[in-house]
């Protein structure tokens, strides 16, 4: 919780700065000492376990070591892309803001415990990301992959809601260990069309946030037209939180119904590798 609270305060320290003519090196090198701040707070966590928001949110090795990932992807991406701000030289630091508040995200989704808090997660993510991809607005191609990756972004977070929704209504919870206890619990839930369609739903919506196919159209034209260090960003760190955030969730929570999901994954897989590359 330490390491959000020190992002966040930088994050709203790079937004600030950028209403006054603050050299971005500074604000870049301070950013840097944030991430770096985060990543050492965080580690020295490491083997211990704590909740936060009632136990929405849940800081174990497994989170703390993506968490670390993350940051440490972020902070990568922050100095390769120095070059590209010394030749853009507008809201560089508005910009460093966002790549901030979407980590935030980031650390948010590999680490819940709720499914309340992934649908938080997700958005805190997404959302900077839209704004990045059409940062360069000169450009009609960022335009372009701006709107399309709201629209998807959009779209995909509608199926994970109500996937969500179906998934209360069939365990009467959001906590991913009571719903695999419900699951465990009561087998008719295998067999429940209301979970099996809520599990299907969040399937196909985190599906989307990792651009696995049949579900990845809108990847080549949003990569293609966004800047070339957002599109880093996007197919490094995003894909590392949306994963975690996938194994976490059907690990922990429907492990039980393995037998639904496991042959779907597979070939999502498959034709992800194959004709999605």
């Amino acid at each position: 919780m330490t390491t959000i609270i020190i992002l966040s305060l930088a994050g709203l320290f790079s937004m600030i700065v950028g209403l006054f003519k603050v050299n971005e090196k500074l604000v870049l090198g301070l950013l840097i000492v944030a991430l770096l701040a985060g990543a050492g707070v965080l580690f020295s966590d490491w083997d211990s376990k704590y909740t936060y928001f009632n136990d929405m949110v849940y800081f174990d090795n497994y989170a703390i070591a993506f968490s670390i990932a993350l940051i440490l992807v972020t902070l990568i991406i922050f100095l390769l892309s120095e070059i590209h701000f010394q030749q853009v030289k507008e809201y560089v630091t508005e910009q460093y803001a966002l790549v901030i508040f979407s980590l935030i995200g980031m650390i948010i989704i590999v680490s819940f415990d709720h499914l309340a808090m992934l649908f938080v997660g997700i958005e805190i993510m997404s959302i900077p990301l839209y704004i990045l991809a059409g940062s360069n607005k000169k450009e009609l191609a960022s335009n372009e992959a701006s709107l399309k990756y709201f629209l998807m972004g959009s779209f995909a977070t509608g199926l994970l809601l109500m996937g969500i929704t179906l998934i209360y209504g069939a365990t009467d919870s959001f906590h991913l260990e009571k719903i695999a206890s419900s699951i465990v619990s009561n087998k008719d839930l295998v067999k429940d069309p209301v979970m099996i369609g809520g599990l299907l739903l969040v399937l196909i919506g985190l599906g989307f946030k990792v651009s696995a196919a049949p579900f990845h159209f809108w990847a080549p034209d949003v990569y293609q037209g966004s800047p070339t260090w957002v599109t880093s960003f996007m197919s490094t760190a995003v894909k590392v939180a949306g994963f975690a955030a996938f194994f976490r969730l059907f690990h922990v929570c429907f492990m039980p119904l393995s037998e639904v999901w496991i042959g779907i994954v597979s070939v999502l897989a498959a034709i992800t590798i194959t004709i999605g590359g």
